[in-house]
């Protein structure tokens, strides 16, 4: 098996856990745009991700066949909806819509701010996917399905990603956090870590 498949989608993983962590990090932020960055960055993770896996181990041309066989639906929604945000241009998170119902939805009002938003498409051509994110998507935290995306790659990985240890990689980043700022009388004060 080709070494740099192996490098390459130990980093592509690694990706994909941090844009996660970030998305989780940012579950409550109102800056709408750090939070579209992080789902963007989590989804191309995604589509790099299958994209790596395809060349290791080529899939055939039926795609969603092979997502159906291979329990990998919330995989092509994910992608589904990364063609979405990539050629269409559209918005991918939304505000969580349980917000206005506070009193019957407390609990998962107050887990996050954000959620996938509902698609709007009607090309056939994506119909399989699209129903795919509607039905294990639309709607939910936003790192939740790609928690769930994150562990499919690790445990269906097919090839052998390549161990690093992290005492042995010098300036290791553990991983990236915010930095809130706040106004206080004295001016501006940034809060968090890196």
């Amino acid at each position: 098996m080709n070494a740099t498949y192996g490098d390459t989608y130990r980093v592509r993983l690694r990706s994909l856990e941090w844009a996660t962590d970030l998305i989780r990090e940012l579950r409550h932020s109102e800056d709408v745009d750090a939070v579209s960055v992080a789902t963007h960055w989590a989804l191309d993770a995604v589509y790099d991700l299958f994209e790596v896996y395809r060349l290791a181990a080529p899939i055939g041309k039926d795609h969603d066949g092979w997502l159906k066989d291979n329990d990998a639906m919330v995989i092509g929604g994910l992608i589904f909806i990364r063609g979405e945000k990539t050629h269409q241009g559209v918005r991918v998170d939304g505000p969580n819509p349980f917000k206005k119902y506070r009193k019957k939805f407390e609990s998962f009002a107050d887990l996050t701010d954000w959620v996938w938003a509902d698609a709007a498409t009607d090309n056939p051509r994506y119909q399989q996917r699209l129903q795919w994110y509607s039905k294990l998507l639309a709607g939910r935290a936003l790192w939740v399905p790609l928690d769930h995306a994150w562990l499919w790659f690790v445990d269906n990985s097919p090839i052998k990603i390549p161990a690093q240890d992290a005492r042995q990689v010098r300036g290791w980043v553990e991983g990236v956090r915010p930095n809130y700022r706040s106004q206080t009388s004295g001016g501006a004060q940034l809060r968090g870590s890196l």
